[in-house]
């Protein structure tokens, strides 16, 4: 498909384009873009059959995918090297595997070495980034990390600890946790009023005083100690891989400035708890922390 055959929507002098599975009753397979038409914005959201997109990149400065691992070869860009600042890709459905841990880094690639703001989010916090085939983001200055992290889950620190790795001169780091998703339930009508209170504790706070938090050894990224001024957790629930987590980047944040955490749901005594407990992580004492 031609970018010019979209009625009304895209012309020469067009700057932004998103196409998504129901802006078009056509399956796109392929999608070229004119070279008169310098995007600087392009979004590609459930493009499930969508194989390649060829543009000219030479204006291009934010890019936004959402859908399954893309192949490396989906863009064929022209015009130089691309001028991309943000980066936001959005891996649908389970758990990255192995062999697409290869593919996300190369599909990364092609904006690595000017994006300053990156979105990451898939199933799992951290899935599909792999310290072999992940590029280095040298430019790179505020990263999100969307995902969950179950409660058996003792490879978070491991994964977001690679990542900063990655960006040696990272300024804000920001972790979305989503809540725990209960498959086992789905689709059991029966049981689903029964089952209310169990659904519903997912998004709660927990916190358990008893169980301090190990942080697994993990070659500490250089930006920690350096760059990073800002943190900001959203969605803190207080589950121990959460715990660890946080643990492990306030320990290691020497020159943090801001602190911002959005807890979930829960008691008042639960929320003092664990704001105690950040706060006594947090290296520098004349940071700015806030909680919500």
């Amino acid at each position: 498909m031609e970018i010019d055959r979209i009625r009304g929507k895209v012309y020469r002098y067009t700057r932004a384009f998103w196409l998504s599975q129901g802006s078009t009753s056509t399956t796109v397979v392929s999608l070229y873009v004119p070279s008169r038409t310098r995007l600087r914005r392009l979004a590609l959201r459930c493009c499930h059959s969508l194989a390649t997109v060829v543009l000219d990149a030479s204006e291009l400065v934010a890019f936004e995918y959402r859908g399954a691992v893309p192949s490396s070869t989906l863009l064929t860009l022209h015009g130089g090297t691309p001028k991309v600042t943000y980066c936001k890709v959005h891996i649908c459905g389970e758990e990255v595997s192995y062999k697409e841990d290869t593919r996300l880094g190369q599909f990364v690639q092609l904006f690595a070495s000017t994006t300053k703001r990156l979105h990451l989010e898939s199933a799992r916090l951290g899935s599909g980034i792999d310290d072999d085939y992940f590029p280095a983001l040298p430019n790179l200055r505020n990263l999100e990390l969307r995902g969950r992290v179950p409660n058996d889950d003792t490879a978070v620190v491991g994964v977001v600890s690679r990542m900063l790795g990655h960006a040696a001169n990272l300024r804000a780091l920001s972790l979305f946790f989503h809540p725990e998703e209960h498959d086992r339930w789905a689709g059991l009508s029966y049981i689903r009023e029964y089952n209310e209170e169990d659904l519903l504790d997912t998004h709660r706070l927990k916190y358990n005083g008893q169980s301090v938090p190990d942080v697994p050894s993990a070659a500490m990224a250089p930006c920690l100690s350096s760059s990073v001024r800002e943190i900001n957790l959203v969605h803190y629930q207080g589950g121990r891989p959460q715990r660890a987590l946080a643990k492990f980047l306030l320990c290691n944040a020497l020159v943090i400035h801001k602190l911002w955490c959005e807890f979930a749901e829960g008691d008042l005594w639960t929320q003092t708890q664990l704001m105690r407990e950040i706060k006594g992580w947090v290296m520098n004492k004349s940071a700015n922390t806030q909680f919500l």
